[in-house]
């Protein structure tokens, strides 16, 4: 730049030698304070969750680099950050079989066959739980109506109810 013309080339513009496995680490470092507080407030139910999806999502990626003869990548620890968030965004109560096979669809639909880290198309925690609301949402009802806790809710909300068809907000009330 000294002769008075500048100099344009694509990102990235600062470099650095920090590679992905330590991005990821430091990912889930940042995560443990979440982590530790979904324990708190949710129980040892949610270190089952998070374990399996965690595992599902690791498994995923090997199998599938496995079967299709593909570089092993699972050392970049992206599928354990993929398994976190997933379990995240996941009801505590939610079926073991229903959160592997959310990390199978975030792992190997969504980021596998797009062409690996950095080339999916979304997110694939979020899009894996999106496609387990749409999918498997029904599977859902049961487990949740049958919760701990769960009585109390519904008479809570069924006498909120009454209490705006008294004031004359409610239309009908509940069956």
């Amino acid at each position: 730049m000294a002769d008075g013309n500048m100099i344009v080339s694509v990102s990235p513009h600062i470099h650095a030698p920090v590679t992905t496995r330590r991005i990821m680490l430091d990912v889930i470092i940042a995560l443990m304070p979440a982590f530790i507080a979904s324990i708190i407030v949710f129980g040892a139910r949610s270190i089952l969750i998070v374990c399996v999806c965690v595992a599902a999502c690791v498994l995923s990626e090997f199998l599938y680099c496995k079967i299709v003869r593909k570089e092993n990548t699972i050392g970049d620890l992206s599928a354990i950050v993929t398994g976190i968030l997933l379990a995240f965004n996941l009801p505590v109560g939610i079926h073991v079989w229903q959160a592997v096979i959310g990390s199978a669809v975030a792992i190997v639909v969504v980021k596998q066959l797009f062409g690996g880290i950095g080339k999916n198309f979304a997110n694939p925690a979020i899009t894996a739980r999106i496609v387990l609301h749409d999918e498997l949402g029904h599977t859902r009802r049961h487990h949740r109506r049958n919760a701990p806790g769960a009585h109390r809710h519904r008479q809570n909300g069924r006498a909120a109810v009454h209490r705006q068809y008294a004031a004359g907000h409610a239309r009908r009330l509940p069956g």
